[in-house]
């Protein structure tokens, strides 16, 4: 039996504003909730009353401690496995909300140093174990009329990046796959859209960079300012929201000017 919420009370978006608004509370699958964006936009999303389901090869002690949590261990390079894991979360879960978060990421190299893995895996990773996933998950959410899908993409995809070449063209690929699956899904009530993201600040961001590269990333940004993970989460409240219905298809920049700067 599929797992999901009655209709109950939580707070409007955004929560902060401390009125009350009646909506279905959801569940939302993320894939890669070990840690960094994933992991404080399951804890977000806990925290607000829905429910979280995470796909990845790593899990999140402290999500696990959450009773609405629950995640199923799964490397995104095994096709096999990641169809028979799929197909799990789909009979035992309705999924509202995906969040395509996991990524294959090779090493900074020249493309003259590539090997062909580094580019069949970041594909694999990026597009195909997400249409794989999405394939297990979508028939419930044409079902109620009702679906979110959100790819998480890069803010390079538009700027281009040295050194980057399997990442650039896997993370790319994700703007095919967004208007395909918005065309395809149009009429079901069941949205696709990409998010390009800029430099975020996490802990990853400023454990791995000297305070100088740290500040040469920042002053590439026209606002001078790093998207952060709450922003990250108030864009995923919205599109739980019937007012991002009309959305669909949409490549959005979440990078405060990137896109419009080459670096």
């Amino acid at each position: 039996m599929s797992w999901r919420w009655e209709q109950v009370f939580i707070l409007e978006w955004p929560p902060s504003n401390g009125e009350f608004k009646r909506y279905m509370m959801k569940t939302i699958l993320i894939s890669g909730i070990s840690k960094g964006i994933g992991a404080h936009l399951a804890s977000h999303l806990l925290e607000v009353g829905h429910r979280v389901v995470g796909i990845g090869r790593q899990g999140n002690d402290n999500l696990e401690a959450h009773d609405s949590f629950k995640f199923y261990p799964c490397d995104l390079l095994e096709l096999d496995s990641v169809k028979e894991v799929s197909k799990a979360i789909g009979k035992e879960n309705e999924i509202d909300l995906f969040f395509h978060n996991a990524m294959y990421t090779p090493k900074h190299k020249p493309f003259l140093r590539y090997k062909d893995e580094d580019l069949i895996k970041a594909f694999t990773v990026c597009s195909a174990s997400a249409l794989t996933i999405i394939n297990s998950i979508v028939t419930p959410m044409r079902k109620n009329k009702f679906g979110r899908i959100l790819f998480l993409g890069s803010i390079i995809q538009e700027t281009g990046s040295v050194g980057q070449l399997a990442y650039l063209t896997a993370k790319s690929s994700l703007d095919g796959l967004t208007k395909g699956l918005s065309l395809e899904l149009a009429t079901s009530g069941v949205t696709c859209n990409l998010l390009l993201l800029g430099p975020v600040e996490t802990d990853k961001l400023k454990d791995n960079l000297s305070e100088e590269a740290y500040e040469n990333i920042k002053n590439t940004i026209p606002t001078g300012e790093f998207v952060n993970v709450e922003h990250i989460s108030g864009l995923v409240d919205f599109f739980l929201t019937p007012a991002s219905t009309p959305i669909n298809g949409v490549t959005l920049p979440v990078a405060n000017s990137m896109h419009l700067r080459k670096l």
